[in-house]
């Protein structure tokens, strides 16, 4: 399962090495442009001022940079940073605006206590850790590095250790910073001596070349992410250029794009749930001369669009094309809680629970399709992935004339158990050592002690959801609802997923065998992970970034599978 925006993970490692100097140091240029690349393409550039404020007793910095990676929404981000002379942090505040959704984050010292917060739609979440001297944001802003490194104590050397602030995300993150060498770069023409320092956070190596006089950072790269980051002006004719070999590279395998546009047709189609009107697309094959079959593919958790957008990947996109192209219509929507995020007050996200956020609209879909000219109504079926996998059975046992579920990565434990796997493995990824995410831990394991012993208010918040959300979560039971209907079910895993695991899907097999139903399949996939994609190597969610496709055989088997299944009777 995942409740996180990936798209803004790639945000923070790639325009965090984006760079700028104290104005005060550089004065002939006190606004200063610098321009990001990922994989050779221009996706980033920030306009940035640094200056005093007026009793001269703080540095004051705002910052707008645009992002855009190909076929993705443009990102605009405003920051705001207050800091002591000394670069200590005393007040920042963002506000990044991407496809409509306006998000905004803060970290304000209190006294020896940081205060993070972070608002997506009307609730915002808040989060306290102690303050510590070296304190950086590293929020995607391009003067974190700038100031991480005038800390940097020169006379000691070595490896040095810095904390860094995510408030968006409410997590600290710990950098370690090393001297690496020294250079010569072009600045406006003129040589300009470099001092190197080589940077290590969540797993990432990154590097830096820094004006050895005045501290002013020239350039940045990440050979594992494949980023690189300039200021205007700056050039390094001697420097070789970085090694753009990525952490996780997709396999090569044939492209789902190439089925042609000519197999199907898509239209924008809207359909009432309650009182949202939800929009969604339809994929049509284009030459069909009876009734054809329908799939409603349902999302995972969060807020997802129509495409279940993660990174750089559209895994139901791909799903609708691949299915549609074989003879089989598809409905995908955008979940309420993406249309509807910035509408919600209070009250209605207390109240959402899994009935609200995924189970209504999905019987909306299908009774809406079901209804559609061209469908065979008898042979309506659903494709759930990850949390929506794990809601099928429940949709399946509401509506008895659905033909079968295809249920994608289904987890089999309690989110609880699910999250603190998941984190522990992404801290092991990115070389985090386990006290830095010991209290977050602690957090969610006493909080779910206290649901499951009922004395957790409903309306209060834990993991971005509500008392009552988890309570409606911890109260249902999948296994045993999908033992018991007469549907037929396929199970699809990726073997190399980390967020659902061949245990999940071990515990699936086992029980739904056990329960004497005959008609389930069952099929894994060894190179794939989540999102059903192809990667050398183990997955480490990195690779979600890189923009990948649905492996054929996965849709070929969900093909075959509605195809080859007899439609439900009247």
């Amino acid at each position: 399962m995942k409740r996180y925006c990936s798209w803004q993970v790639l945000l923070v490692l790639l325009v965090s090495m984006l760079v700028m100097s104290h104005a005060l140091l550089w004065a002939e240029q006190a606004q200063r442009v610098y321009s990001a690349t990922f994989r050779g393409k221009s996706v980033s550039q920030e306009t940035s001022v640094v200056q005093p404020t007026p009793d001269g007793q703080s540095i004051h910095v705002t910052a707008k940079s645009t992002s855009a990676f190909p076929g993705k929404a443009a990102i605009t981000t405003k920051h705001d940073l207050l800091l002591t002379t000394d670069y200590q942090l005393k007040k920042y505040t963002s506000e990044s605006e991407v496809a409509g959704m306006t998000m905004q984050a803060s970290a304000v010292v209190e006294g020896d206590t940081v205060v993070m917060k972070s608002v997506m739609g009307p609730t915002p979440q808040e989060k306290r850790i102690p303050w510590q001297r070296g304190m950086v944001v590293r929020e995607g802003v391009a003067f974190d590095a700038e100031f991480l490194l005038r800390q940097y104590d020169r006379t000691v050397g070595g490896e040095q250790q810095f904390q860094t602030l995510m408030p968006s995300m409410l997590m600290s993150m710990p950098v370690t910073v090393r001297l690496a060498g020294s250079g010569t770069a072009i600045l406006n023409g003129s040589p300009v001596e470099t001092v190197i320092f080589e940077m290590s956070m969540m797993g990432y190596e990154m590097k830096a070349w820094v004006a050895k006089q005045t501290g002013l950072v020239l350039r940045t790269a990440s050979p594992d992410q494949q980023t690189e980051a300039l200021l205007q002006g700056a050039s390094f004719p001697d420097v070789a250029e970085s090694p753009v070999a990525p952490v996780v590279t997709p396999v090569a395998t044939p492209a789902l794009t190439q089925v042609s546009v000519q197999e199907f047709t898509e239209k924008e189609v809207t359909f009432q749930s309650d009182k949202y009107t939800l929009y969604g697309t339809l994929t049509l094959p284009s030459s069909t001369n009876r009734p054809v079959p329908g799939v409603v593919l349902l999302h995972g958790s969060g807020p997802n669009d129509r495409d279940e957008t993660i990174g750089g990947n559209k895994p139901l996109r791909d799903l609708a094309h691949g299915l549609a192209a074989r003879g089989i219509a598809v409905l995908r929507y955008d979940k309420r809680t993406f249309t509807y995020r910035t509408k919600f007050t209070r009250r209605d996200i207390i109240n959402l629970t899994l009935k609200e956020e995924v189970l209504d609209d999905a019987l909306s879909a299908i009774g809406f399709l079901r209804e559609h000219p061209g469908i065979n109504s008898r042979s309506v079926f659903l494709v759930g992935h990850s949390l929506g996998a794990w809601c099928a059975p429940f949709i399946a046992a509401q509506d008895n004339q659905l033909a079968g579920i295809i249920m994608l990565a289904p987890h089999a434990t309690d989110f609880d158990h699910t999250f603190i796997r998941q984190t522990r493995y992404r801290a092991q990824v990115m070389g985090v050592s386990s006290e830095h995410i010991d209290q977050l831990i602690s957090e969610v394991r006493n909080g779910f002690s206290r649901l499951r012993e009922k004395t957790f208010p409903s309306d209060h918040f834990l993991l971005g959801a509500s008392g009552k959300y988890w309570y409606d979560y911890l109260s249902r039971k999948p296994l045993e609802v999908a033992a018991g209907i007469p549907q037929p079910i396929l199970v699809l895993q990726g073997e190399k997923d980390y967020q659902t695991t061949m245990n999940d899907f071990a515990a699936w097999k086992e029980t739904l065998s056990d329960s004497g139903k005959t008609n389930v399949q069952f099929q894994s996939f060894p190179q794939l992970n989540h999102l059903f994609m192809p990667v050398d190597g183990p997955s480490t969610g990195q690779e979600y970034a890189i923009p990948g496709t649905v492996a054929p055989q996965v849709i070929e088997s969900i093909a075959q599978f509605c195809l080859q299944t007899p439609g439900r009777t009247r």
